[in-house]
């Protein structure tokens, strides 16, 4: 809850123009710092089973699988879809972070984030790697569809 009226301070602050952009960036960095040791990568989820089993179907032959069989198992499309939300937020952390590095003068606050930086860069780059080699599976538009329609109602 303080990390939302915190969050929402900061949000106000910035719209209303009581604090430039720069000193907006500043301050959430500071608040970054204060809770430095959280700011990790994600990781993907475990696979479940029924992932496991669909990925070892030939290419060719997922390809041809039914929109029905999509319907009958969300949680194969849940799963893609959590794993390709977390990539996001790893990204999105490591081009943050990125950003900045603009606003630091103390060394030691620089190497710190740039470390951390790294760390974000190293995890969302093996984990696109991942995503891309399977994401092309899944571009049938009926596909795309059963995607939309089971969006948020797993989980």
């Amino acid at each position: 809850m303080e990390a939302e009226r915190r969050s929402s301070s900061l949000m106000l602050a910035l719209e209303s123009k009581r604090v430039n952009y720069l000193e907006f960036n500043r301050k959430c960095l500071e608040w970054a710092f204060e809770t430095w040791d959280d700011l990790e990568p994600k990781q993907f989820p475990d696979k479940p089973q029924i992932v496991v089993s669909h990925e070892q179907i030939p290419d060719e032959d997922r390809k041809k699988l039914k929109e029905k069989w999509y319907y009958d198992n969300p949680e194969i499309l849940y799963f893609y879809d959590k794993r390709e939300h977390i990539y996001q937020q790893n990204k999105g952390r490591c081009e943050w972070l990125e950003e900045m590095l603009e606003y630091i003068k103390n060394e030691q606050e620089f190497k710190k984030v740039k470390e951390k930086m790294v760390d974000f860069k190293k995890v969302y780059r093996r984990q696109g790697a991942e995503i891309g080699y399977r994401m092309y599976i899944y571009s049938e538009p009926q596909v795309k569809e059963v995607v939309r329609e089971f969006e948020g109602s797993v989980e």
